[in-house]
């Protein structure tokens, strides 16, 4: 089964059409020979005559092994003939054919003359030629690395690690079903997105039993996925080192989570630059470190079970003897551990050292509570728990066996917030948990009102109403603890934010800025953030959190890197760019599972990836997304996109509009009544949008009235001038939703303009409004805007149909878009029909009516 890498597909296919050949790379098991397979159906498809030949290393020094095992030439039995003559002349005949095309698998395994052969018919045809490669192998003009006078144009296409749903669709298909999410986790990050290594070791997991179906029919995993049947490929990889570099590479991977210079204590410059080279290390900025990893992942895993003891003394005594204690390396190495580190866009790197980092926590952390149970011992260890295994059974040992009176008063009140969160969240007894808090604020001095504000989140984050509950004033804490005094204005920006107070939001966390500005925690930043875009400034609101993001990975700071995710991924779905939402949550997705700490960040990831492949026409990936948001404990949270019904009204949307947009009135009529203003003006919008009614719009207009602030305020003109199909008002609001950043809204906005004054004759103003759209599209670039909302029209259209829909839109002919996509132009008319028949238009022109929603 191929999935994923259509943009190179189209790249290649668009190069080899132009004439010009191609080189794929990539590591080993990357599925560079699969990427040629489905680039041979795709030109195959459109006429193209594909001559494949195959390098064997076994048969790299027998001449024209390659070219004869691939049926071209064959040795001369004619007298004065040679066999080059023959061989060349057999390649020749076959390049002159119209439209043909020279596969080359596994170059760096071709004999010379096979490459001199085919190197001569492409210098004298013109012949594309389209080779395979691997990465990390010096530049060269042949295979064994002759030297050569010439230099000829040639594209490199890079097999780069596979998206986390790319790899999970592949992986499913192999299967024969969906995988539980900790265990397509753990196959992604073991495998840094390499599509060979995931799938050898799925069939491995699933041939030795490792994988059974759970209880749902879902694939988990049940034992470790690392397998003895693995080390044949792992050996594979190590080809071609030398001893020390090898030696080096174990070193590392034995030692597991170290930065720059601390492995440079262990192994010397040249090893290390060699490995860099092959791309068998790599380093990731972690704050102001360098942090060293092994590629791939799974190599980790290798070296830790190989049964050569005597090796494994003799490296661990170096690592012991160079850094000079055995302690925390004896941790270290005692754990196999197999995850990958952080580059900006390796999602499968970031994965890996999150759980790294969890496990090596996790050794510490419980090691320092069993020598002494005490509250800031139990904080550090359960914290960690938290944020890996929320369910593991050690979070009540340690709940139990812990002494909460002892310590000083700053860690038991840390300790009792987080025994309260944990029986809230994740035991479920909010009740119990409310009751703790209140019980021992007693005696907790300047730290009850930490206490006393840990009692109103939870309420509000898990769906209560906590409109009648006070926090301490600002006289019992400004001359407290900083920490409580932060905690404090936190929770009230919750609770401003909640009710629609945006520039008081703003205010506090102007404060807290000046009280802490060192420590500014992620919550303060986030609901400053919600502020911004509530008030209209969403780029900034966004740009912040990124920012925020790209500090929470380089601390590999898991609950900062999820909570930053949420609120981004809800950001821009509202900015209507669905391609950065896939992009952020494919990262956080990769680490596995969000825990409910707290309830809403979970709710707000799901529901934004629910609504985001919904309305991109993939309803079953939505209906999976809004599945595991109902299975979250809680319904609601306090903010917009953190209840339940979002996700599965967008899926009701699509067969019974009116069903989803009662959900939603009754979902904010129950936000309402619990104090959530904010959320529940923007439930009263959205359901507006999917069915108006002339009474339900005199509720919105008066809370709307009330709360204020851009985004609703636009938005509701936008519903209310939809509603009137009042073209000018269309356009007048398209600006107005621009200038608030909900970019896709403003869009859809002018293209019904531009419909309604085309059906008046209003042509100048419908020009305007063309131009107006074109300007959107324009100064949204490179980012693809698209303006799917809850229609379902759009959804039936296949991905082939959607990209020659979107190539007609642009305004490209028949032949001018059979020439981009490399298909036949009586397939495009193929198309075009199915298109103009699904979006029941009877004109091409139509068609650009529905940009940005195919």
């Amino acid at each position: 089964m191929f999935a994923g890498r259509s943009e190179e597909l189209d790249l290649a296919a668009a190069l080899v059409a132009a004439g010009t050949s191609v080189d794929v790379v990539g590591a080993r098991a990357s599925g560079r020979t699969a990427f040629l397979r489905q680039l041979a159906n795709r030109l195959g498809d459109d006429g193209w005559a594909a001559i494949t030949i195959r390098g064997v290393a076994s048969l790299r020094e027998q001449p024209f092994a390659a070219m004869h095992l691939a049926g071209v030439g064959a040795p001369s039995d004619v007298r004065g003939t040679s066999t080059l003559q023959v061989t060349a002349g057999a390649l020749l005949d076959r390049a002159e054919r119209p439209r043909s095309v020279l596969f080359i698998d596994d170059w760096d395994d071709l004999d010379e003359t096979s490459w001199g052969v085919a190197e001569s018919v492409r210098r004298a045809t013109g012949l594309p030629m389209v080779r395979t490669r691997l990465q990390g192998r010096a530049a060269r003009h042949t295979p064994t690395g002759l030297t050569a006078s010439n230099l000829d144009p040639v594209i490199v296409v890079e097999m780069t690690p596979m998206r986390f749903e790319e790899l999970e669709e592949v992986v499913e298909g192999v299967l024969g079903g969906p995988a539980e999410s900790g265990t397509m986790s753990r196959l992604y990050s073991k495998s840094g997105g390499s599509i060979g290594l995931a799938l050898s070791m799925a069939e491995v997991a699933l041939r030795e039993g490792r994988i059974q179906r759970d209880e749902e029919g879902r694939w988990a995993a049940v034992r470790d996925l690392w397998s003895p049947a693995l080390s044949a490929m792992m050996e594979v990889h190590l080809e071609n080192i030398g001893p020390a570099a090898r030696d080096a590479l174990e070193t590392i991977a034995l030692v597991g989570v170290a930065d720059l210079e601390t492995v440079r204590r262990l192994v010397d410059w040249d090893a290390l630059e060699q490995l860099e080279e092959r791309s068998m290390i790599t380093l990731v900025p972690s704050g102001d470190r360098q942090l060293v990893t092994v590629i791939p992942p799974l190599l980790v895993e290798f070296f830790r079970h190989q049964p050569v003891a005597v090796r494994r003394v003799r490296i661990t005594e170096l690592i012991i003897d160079r850094l000079g204690t055995s302690d925390t390396i004896g941790a270290i190495l005692a754990y196999e551990a197999a995850v990958h580190r952080p580059q900006a866009e390796n999602d499968a790197i970031l994965a890996r050292l999150l759980r790294e980092r969890d496990r090596a926590r996790r050794i510490v952390t419980a090691a320092e509570w069993t020598a002494d149970p005490s509250p800031a011992t139990a904080v550090r260890f359960v914290s960690t728990l938290l944020d890996a295994e929320p369910a593991d059974p050690a979070i009540a040992e340690v709940m139990t066996k812990t002494d909460a009176h002892i310590g000083e008063a700053a860690d038991r009140a840390e300790f009792a917030v987080l025994r309260a969160r944990w029986t809230a969240y994740i035991v479920g007894d909010v009740d119990a948990a409310l009751a703790s808090l209140e019980s021992q604020s007693e005696g907790m001095g300047d730290y009850a009102p930490l206490l006393q504000a840990e009692r109103v989140a939870i309420v509000a984050q898990t769906g209560g109403d906590h409109a009648g509950l006070g926090l301490p004033d600002d006289e019992a804490v400004v001359d407290g603890p900083v920490p409580v005094h932060v905690r404090v204005l936190e929770v009230r920006m919750l609770l401003q934010l909640a009710r629609g107070e945006f520039d008081a939001v703003k205010q506090l966390f102007a404060r807290i800025t000046r009280i802490d500005p060192e420590g500014t925690s992620h919550r303060a930043r986030i609901y400053a953030a919600e502020a911004d875009i509530a008030l209209g400034s969403l780029d900034a609101a966004v740009a912040a959190m990124f920012c925020g993001l790209d500090e929470a990975r380089g601390q590999l700071d898991v609950g900062a890197i999820r909570a930053y995710s949420a609120t981004i991924a809800r950001a821009l779905v509202v900015a209507g760019d669905y391609e950065g939402v896939d992009a952020v949550l494919d990262t956080v997705f990769a680490a596995g599972d969000p825990p409910p700490v707290p309830p809403p960040v979970p709710m707000m990831l799901f529901t934004s990836a629910a609504v985001v492949a919904i309305r991109r026409g993939n309803a079953a990936l939505g209906e999976r997304y809004a599945n595991a948001a109902a299975a979250l404990r809680f319904d609601d949270g306090p903010l917009p996109v953190q209840a339940k019904v979002m996700a599965a009204a967008q899926l009701r949307a699509l067969t019974d509009p009116s069903a989803a947009a009662s959900m939603l009135w009754e979902l904010a009529e129950r936000e309402w009544a619990n104090g959530n203003r904010y959320a529940a003006s923007y439930s009263h919008l959205v359901s507006l949008e999917i069915e108006f009614s002339e009474d339900r719009a005199g509720v919105a207009v008066e809370r709307v009235g009330i709360i204020g602030g851009r985004l609703l305020v636009d938005r509701l003109a936008y519903v209310l001038a939809n509603h009137a199909k009042d073209p000018d008002a269309l356009l007048g609001v398209a600006a107005e939703l621009e200038s608030s950043g909900q970019v896709g809204l403003a869009l859809s906005a002018t293209r019904t303009a531009s419909m309604l004054f085309t059906d008046r004759r209003q042509s100048e103003r419908a020009r305007e409004a063309i131009d107006d759209e074109r300007r959107l599209l324009a100064q949204s670039r490179p980012r693809r805007i698209h303006t799917e909302r809850f229609s379902p029209t759009t959804h039936a259209l296949s991905e082939r149909e959607r990209e020659v829909a979107r190539l007609a839109i642009d305004g490209l002919s028949n032949p001018e878009i059979a020439a981009r996509l490399v298909i036949s132009v009586r397939t495009v008319e193929s198309h075009i029909h199915h298109v103009m028949r699904k979006l029941d238009v009877s004109t091409r022109q139509a068609l650009r009516f529905y940009a940005g929603r195919v």
